[in-house]
């Protein structure tokens, strides 16, 4: 898709000082400026095309060479004018329950006890092998997440494997599959996981003091012994596994030292995804409350840097500078998430049909009478309204091809795109991002 403007897409990020970021997210360039040359740009950006001195017309000609600005258009991401709703990825909600019960759980799991039935489970594998088919892939995804702990619902799971391998070969496809979960396993579902599944990702807060504070069982009890048993053995077998850590207000100042101890503690560990607490769910009963968005920043940078020493990729997920894209997730119009009781939600926070968010992300239901999911197509398209060239709000932001608009779910104040007004996510998202850029121009040099 070509930019309507693509002047639009250039951006001048004030770095302090006579330094200035000339950043073009779409071309892939970035580079450090001062302000006269930035006054250069942003005359070319207003289209002037006089008026220039033989100084400034010297910086405006240094600047097209390097490919730093450019008066021709270029490709943006987008939805293609023919694109169907064809899902390859189903994610399927497979309980509500939950043994763990967690101070920030936003969908406060374990309160209810709801199951996904085999039949629906089967039926979102066939629709994501269909889809994958008829889009000519090699592969198609399933994925478990929840309301609860996925693998509390264990025969269903197991069920559901077996069958994407099964059906997935006899048509020529991969079953790459992957979970959430927190982590709390016995052996046998241990094994099975490095056996089946393509990877998974454990939530898990990092030092047995947090960890036991913040996501203990039912009945009160630290969970760390329990989950550290599992994460050592994935990293025993080699396992392809993540570890999300949650971090509150008063965990933010131990990001640095939670990384340490994952890190020299798991020597097969590659990725560790932080995010700060966000403010719902049972945080409303607990007190918990999230980082001020300046401490997450100043420990988010520390524990990078411990990272880097350590070999480990760290990630949040409103800062992605090597993402290019017009979506955050798959929330505008392609998620495929199945929850109990047959709905399907293109947002995985918005898994409860009395939650009032649903009547935008519920947009399908499975019928028992004729086995089949019917989708709501007016629903489908006013999803993908929801990609970042359509939010106002996002219009001038640098980050708007990184983080593309972040999550929709806490982004939306109301049900259109002029309900969508940033969030206190924001201020992390850009100074996350800019000193992303800033690595990325000093690593060069």
């Amino acid at each position: 898709m070509k930019t309507e403007n693509h002047k639009r897409e250039l951006f001048l990020v004030e770095m302090g000082g006579d330094k200035v970021l000339l950043y073009q997210p779409l071309m892939r360039t970035a580079a450090v400026i001062n302000h006269q040359a930035a006054n250069v740009v942003n005359r070319f950006l207003e289209d002037q095309q006089s008026g220039f001195s033989v100084e400034e017309k010297e910086i405006l000609t240094d600047l097209k060479n390097a490919k730093l600005i450019s008066d021709e258009p270029y490709n943006q991401p987008g939805f293609p004018q023919d694109y169907g709703f064809h899902p390859y990825e189903v994610t399927l909600f497979l309980t509500s329950r939950c043994n763990l019960r967690c101070r920030y759980c936003y969908a406060e799991g374990g309160t209810r006890s709801e199951e996904l039935d085999w039949e629906i489970c089967k039926a979102g594998i066939d629709f994501a092998i269909e889809s994958s088919l008829e889009t000519n892939r090699k592969d198609f995804l399933l994925g478990f997440h929840g309301s609860g702990e996925p693998t509390m619902a264990w025969d269903n799971m197991k069920r559901s494997v077996l069958y994407a391998h099964e059906h997935g070969e006899k048509n020529g496809l991969k079953a790459v599959i992957h979970t959430a979960t927190n982590g709390v396993l016995n052996d046998e579902q241990r094994a099975f996981i490095v056996k089946y599944f393509s990877g998974v990702n454990v939530s898990f807060d990092g030092t047995e003091d947090i960890q036991n504070y913040n996501r203990p069982f039912a009945n009160g009890q630290g969970s760390f012994d329990k989950v550290f048993e599992s994460l050592k053995y994935f990293d025993q077998q080699n396992f392809n596994f993540a570890i999300r850590v949650t971090v509150s207000n008063t965990a933010v100042v131990r990001m640095k030292e939670i990384v340490e101890f994952l890190g020299n503690s798991l020597p097969a560990l590659r990725e560790i995804h932080i995010e700060p607490l966000w403010l719902c769910g049972r945080c409303l009963t607990t007190g918990e409350t999230p980082p001020s968005p300046e401490d997450f920043i100043v420990n988010f940078r520390q524990a990078t840097e411990a990272a880097k020493e350590l070999g480990l990729s760290i990630k949040y997920s409103g800062a992605r500078l090597h993402t290019i894209t017009n979506r955050f997730c798959g929330a505008p119009g392609e998620g495929f998430s199945v929850l109990p009781g047959g709905a399907v939600t293109s947002c995985y926070e918005v898994c409860e049909s009395d939650d009032p968010r649903a009547e935008l992300f519920h947009y399908g239901k499975y019928n028992y009478d004729t086995k089949k999911f019917e989708f709501d197509q007016n629903k489908i398209n006013r999803l993908r309204k929801l990609s970042v060239e359509n939010i106002a709000f996002c219009k001038d932001c640098f980050c708007k091809w990184h983080c593309a608009g972040d999550c929709l779910s806490k982004a939306l104040s109301t049900f259109s795109t002029d309900g969508h007004n940033g969030s206190v996510r924001c201020t992390i998202n850009r100074e996350l991002t800019l000193y992303q850029i800033k690595d990325m121009i000093e690593a060069i040099q």
